[in-house]
């Protein structure tokens, strides 16, 4: 998105440092100069930069006018054309901000991974430097940030997924704020007590809804899924046969129907903390599945709201099982 008045002409940038008296770079390598540096930034440059390559100002200038420079925000330029992807707006806004700025909030999850991206969104920064204001595809946000709170993620800084989820709760609903945390603890490595803690350093923050998820998920809430589960089955008259917490071989498993060689297990499986957790789910489905049983994979949140959907691929699997042992 290029705001109003951008393009290759009518720029009005400036830059308040010493101009270089002379050029260091030779006309003829400008724009190979230039190039260099938008190739590690997402095809963006900053006039700074540029200035400080010892490119004279007026050079600049009519790079602007020719449209071998393109404005899209005060004193930051796309080379050679004006199509950004997210990524490059991001870069964007990283450059008008300067050091110590960070993307927050909704731009901070889109980059780890816990948000989808979508081209159009804006830009969610806190400013390093100065005072840039908000404008179309960039929103700044007077926060401020420790450093131990933020991270750099594929060259962009960022906020740790903790800080980013306190940043999110009062955004999303309960459900797009439960699907975040699960993505955060499968994608970064994130832990409950990881969150809790920046919920703790986070004093008048708006946080009861998030805690009260993250402690849900790890805490009681897991056997109440189960026993959700098993009610849900009951009423559906799919108990027969079935055993609660029953070990195939060294595992245990929520629900088992041995005559029928079929297994449930709710949540274990997809929103597991760490690697390691991981790498044990994925164990235990290979040796469960080894001894010829039909394992249904349940997340908390398709118990918790898709319980029809649930019971439906249950009682696939039953028939379908005990359909192979007629004779």
């Amino acid at each position: 998105m290029i705001p109003p008045g951008s393009g290759p002409h009518g720029d009005a940038d400036h830059d308040e440092r010493p101009r270089p008296r002379r050029s260091t770079v030779p006309a003829a390598d400008r724009a190979r100069a230039i190039a260099r540096v938008a190739a590690t930034q997402d095809g963006i440059v900053a006039r700074r930069q540029l200035l400080d390559l010892g490119i004279p100002a007026r050079a600049i200038d009519r790079r602007v006018a020719s449209g071998a420079l393109w404005r899209v925000l005060p004193g930051v330029y796309a080379v050679g054309h004006p199509a950004l992807d997210w990524r490059g707006r991001a870069r964007a806004a990283m450059l008008l901000c300067g050091t110590g700025s960070a993307l927050v909030g909704p731009s901070a999850a889109t980059l780890a991974g816990l948000l989808p991206e979508r081209p159009d969104a804006p830009v969610h920064v806190a400013p390093g430097r100065g005072r840039p204001r908000s404008r179309p595809g960039l929103v700044v946000h007077r926060t401020t940030l420790r450093p131990e709170e933020t991270a750099v993620v594929a060259g962009l800084p960022v906020t740790r997924p903790p800080r980013t989820l306190i940043d999110l709760a009062s955004s999303l609903d309960d459900r797009a704020l439960r699907r975040v945390v699960n993505e955060a603890q499968i994608r970064t490595r994130t832990t409950p007590r990881d969150i809790l803690d920046a919920i703790d350093r986070a004093p008048g923050r708006r946080t009861n809804r998030l805690r009260k998820i993250v402690v849900d998920a790890t805490g009681p809430r897991r056997s109440g899924l189960e026993d959700a589960l098993w009610t849900a089955l009951g009423a559906a008259g799919l108990t027969a046969g079935a055993r609660a917490n029953a070990r195939i071989g060294r595992w245990e498993v929520d629900v088992v129907w041995l005559d029928d060689l079929v297994a449930a297990e709710v949540d274990g499986f997809r929103y597991h903390r760490t690697r390691d957790d991981r790498r044990r789910d994925e164990r235990k489905a290979q040796d469960i599945r080894a001894g010829g049983f039909d394992l249904l994979r349940l997340s908390d949140d398709e118990v918790e709201h898709e319980m029809p959907r649930v019971i439906a691929s249950v009682a696939t699997a039953l028939a379908k099982a005990r359909a192979a042992r007629r004779p």
